[in-house]
C-alpha cells in the first residue's frame, strides 16, 4: 500500500516535470520526441497516485508485495529503456558525424584541387591609349544617328580570350588600385636631392595598397586573390557599381559634338595694353601691366620667354618653375635661350607632389640644352611663377620681372584663376 506522503510527492514531482517540459518545447530548447517520454513517465506516475489499486495490482501481478518498491522499479526500468534509446541514437549520430566529415573532407578537397586550377593573370590598361573608345555611327529607321562610346577597358575583358589562349576564363573584372605615394625625405640629410627623389619615386610604384576599388558584383574568387596578393584590408575595398575613375568623364566631356549639352567655350580675351605693333618690351617699359587668367589669355606669358630667348639684346633669363604643361612651350623657349649663348638660370621645384618624374625629364632636358638647373631650396617648396629678363639697352642693363601665382603650364592657365604682373626695374 502507498502512504498518503508518497502519493503527494509523485504528483508533485510529476506536476513539475510536465510544466518544465512543456516550458523547453514552448522555448523550442527541446525536441518534441524527447521530451514526450518525461512527459508519459510523469502521467503514469500520477496516475499510481491518484489510483493506487492500480499500482498495487500491478506489483502483485509482478511479483512485489511492496508498492514502493514496485514503483522504484519500474522508475529504474524506464530510465534504463531511455538510456538505451539514447545509445543506439548516440551512436547513430556518431555514424552520421563520421560520413559528414568525411564528405566535408572531400568536399574540401575538391574546392583545393579546383582552386589550385584556376590561375590568376593581371591585364594592365595601357594609359597610352585613349580610354574612351568611339564606335561607329548607327542609324535608325528615321535616319536619327546614335553615336555610341565604349571603355578601353570593357574591349579588354570582352576580348580576354584572345590574350590567353588555350585557358578557359573563368572570371574577368576591372578593378584600380590606389597606393601610398608620400614617402619620407630629409632634405638636410641628403647628398643629392635630384638623385634621392628619384629613388623615392622608385618605390612610390611598391607603395601600400590603402584602397581598392572593384565592379560590383565580382566573383569573390577573384576578390579573395586580390585581398591576399595586394595585403589590402576588407574595409579598403569598393565595390563601385558603374564605371572606375570618374575622371574620365572630364575626356567624355571633350569629344567632339554635343555642343548643345555643352557651355559655350569661353574665348580668352586679349590684353589691352598689348593690343599694338610694340614689342613685349617696349610695351612693359610703358607701365606694369596687370594679366588676369583664365579671362586673359595667357599667349603674353609665352610670348615673353619666347622673344627674350631670341632677343639678341637679352643677357640673361631666370625663371622658377613648379608645373608645366606636357609639351611645354616655356620648355622650349628655355632650352633654344640657352643654345642661343644666353646664360638661363631654372630652380625646378622638384617637390611637386605626383609631377617629381616629369619635373625630372624636363629639368634634365634643361641641363643638356646648357641651362643652369637648381633643384630647389631647402625646406623650402617653391610655388609661384617668377621669371627675370636681363636686357642690354641704350641707358643700360635694364631688368624685366613677370610675377604671378600658381605655375607656368599653358594648358591649366585656361582654367584656374590665375594673376600675374609684368614689370619694368625702375629707372635710377
Amino acid at each position: 500500500m502507498m502512504t498518503m506522503m508518497l502519493r503527494v510527492v509523485l504528483i508533485v514531482v510529476s506536476v513539475i516535470t510536465m510544466t518544465f517540459m512543456m516550458r523547453k518545447i514552448r522555448q523550442a530548447k527541446v525536441q518534441i520526441e524527447a521530451a514526450m517520454f518525461w512527459v508519459i513517465m510523469a502521467l503514469i506516475l500520477v496516475v499510481f497516485a491518484v489510483v493506487p489499486g492500480a499500482a498495487d495490482l500491478c506489483a502483485r501481478l509482478l511479483g512485489i508485495y511492496s508498492t514502493p518498491n514496485f514503483l522504484f522499479l519500474f522508475m529504474i526500468f524506464l530510465l534504463i529503456v531511455k538510456a538505451f534509446g539514447m545509445t543506439i541514437q548516440l551512436s547513430q549520430l556518431e555514424s552520421k558525424q563520421r560520413e559528414l566529415i568525411q564528405k566535408m573532407a572531400l568536399e574540401q578537397k575538391f574546392l583545393e584541387e579546383k582552386e589550385a586550377e584556376l590561375e590568376f593573370a593581371m591585364v594592365q590598361v595601357p594609359a597610352v591609349l585613349p580610354r574612351i573608345i568611339s564606335l561607329p555611327v548607327t542609324t535608325d529607321e528615321d535616319h536619327n544617328e546614335t553615336r555610341n562610346v565604349i571603355f578601353l577597358e570593357e574591349i579588354i575583358e570582352r576580348n580576354m580570350q584572345q590574350l590567353f589562349l588555350n585557358y578557359d576564363i573563368v572570371t574577368s573584372h576591372p578593378f584600380r588600385i590606389m597606393r601610398n605615394a608620400d614617402f619620407s625625405l630629409d632634405e638636410e640629410e641628403a647628398v643629392d636631392l635630384l638623385e634621392e627623389i628619384e629613388k623615392q619615386l622608385k618605390r612610390r610604384q611598391w607603395g601600400e595598397v590603402i584602397r581598392l576599388e572593384i565592379e560590383d558584383k565580382a566573383d569573390q574568387r577573384l576578390l579573395k586573390v586580390l585581398k591576399r596578393e595586394l595585403e589590402v584590408n576588407e574595409e579598403d575595398i569598393f565595390e563601385i557599381p558603374g564605371a572606375l575613375d570618374l575622371t574620365v568623364l572630364m575626356k567624355m566631356y571633350g569629344l567632339d559634338g554635343y555642343d548643345h549639352l555643352k557651355t559655350p567655350k569661353y574665348t580668352p580675351q586679349p590684353v589691352p595694353a598689348l593690343m599694338n605693333d610694340d614689342d613685349i618690351f617696349t610695351n612693359i617699359r610703358q607701365g606694369d601691366i596687370l594679366l588676369m587668367h583664365p579671362y586673359e589669355t595667357f599667349d603674353p606669358v609665352v610670348d615673353f620667354v619666347r622673344s627674350a630667348a631670341k632677343d639678341p639684346e637679352v643677357l640673361a633669363i631666370k625663371q622658377t618653375l613648379y608645373r608645366v604643361s606636357g609639351n611645354s612651350p616655356i620648355i622650349a623657349a628655355l632650352a633654344a635661350a640657352a643654345e642661343n649663348g644666353k646664360q638661363v638660370s631654372v630652380l625646378v621645384e622638384l617637390k611637386a607632389r605626383f609631377d617629381e618624374e616629369n619635373n625630372i625629364i624636363w629639368a634634365k632636358k634643361l641641363e643638356k640644352a646648357g641651362c643652369h638647373v637648381i633643384y630647389g631650396l631647402v625646406g623650402l617648396k617653391t610655388h609661384s611663377k617668377i621669371t627675370l629678363v636681363v636686357r642690354r639697352e641704350e641707358d643700360g642693363i635694364r631688368r624685366y620681372v613677370h610675377l604671378g601665382t600658381g605655375n607656368y603650364n599653358d594648358s591649366t592657365a585656361k582654367l584656374y584663376t590665375d594673376c600675374g604682373n609684368r614689370q619694368r626695374e625702375q629707372e635710377p
